[in-house]
């Protein structure tokens, strides 16, 4: 096989266990559309690689079968945006009037600083969307969010839309910082000038990030 067509599947292999976690051969190739033996031969060098393990699984008739999933090696290779973070803090930082935080604590400076953050980013980014229907601004945010490092999808629900993102490209703050994760929630409520909710986070455990968008009233 051709080493371009060999260089450029293992990403969508390693991008398809980032958002579907544990999968056989047999379920990977039908993700990535390739021959289940192909896809042995990547696998083989990932795991090599470190980038990936497998576990044999028993099932309830016939033989156990490997199930592949993502090392921790492996998840960190996906983007992260930390430079980007410590410059939307920095500058936070530095707008910050010292009158706005007497009498607050240490959490509650860190949750006006990422509120004030992401009013400004929704602040920057209304004019992206001004004069598009609510799908359309959906769709805009998750290519921003897309292109900030995420993994992200969007879809149509009953009342309203998610925006689904499988990469968290801060994680290592969030994971200690719980303010991060409410970034985004206010980002896209100021944004969208509805009350979103998020449904789940990679920072509590969950395979993605989940926001739902309701429908205005």
């Amino acid at each position: 096989m051709d080493d371009l067509l060999m260089s450029k599947s293992r990403p969508r292999i390693l991008r398809v266990l980032k958002k579907r976690g544990g999968l056989t051969v047999d379920g990977i190739a039908r993700a990535v559309s390739l021959a289940p033996m192909t896809v042995r031969q990547h696998l083989s060098i990932l795991e090599r690689d470190g980038l990936v393990t497998s576990r044999s699984v028993r099932r309830a008739i016939g033989r156990p079968h490997l199930v592949y999933r993502l090392t921790e090696k492996g998840l960190e290779s996906f983007p992260r945006s930390y430079p980007l973070l410590v410059e939307r803090i920095l500058q936070e930082v530095q707008s910050l009037d010292s009158r706005e935080l007497e009498g607050l604590t240490s959490e509650q400076r860190l949750d006006l600083l990422f509120q004030n953050m992401a009013d400004r980013l929704a602040e920057s980014c209304r004019s992206e969307i001004e004069g598009k229907s609510l799908e359309e601004k959906v769709a805009w945010v998750a290519d921003l969010l897309e292109e900030e490092g995420g993994i992200t999808e969007w879809n149509e629900v009953r009342n309203g839309y998610q925006i689904i993102d499988y990469n968290c490209p801060f994680l290592k703050v969030a994971d200690t910082y719980g303010q991060l994760c409410n970034f985004h929630r206010r980002f896209l409520s100021q944004l969208f000038g509805l009350s979103v909710v998020r449904l789940s986070s990679i920072a509590d455990g969950g395979n993605f990030c989940c926001y739902h968008i309701p429908l205005p009233r």
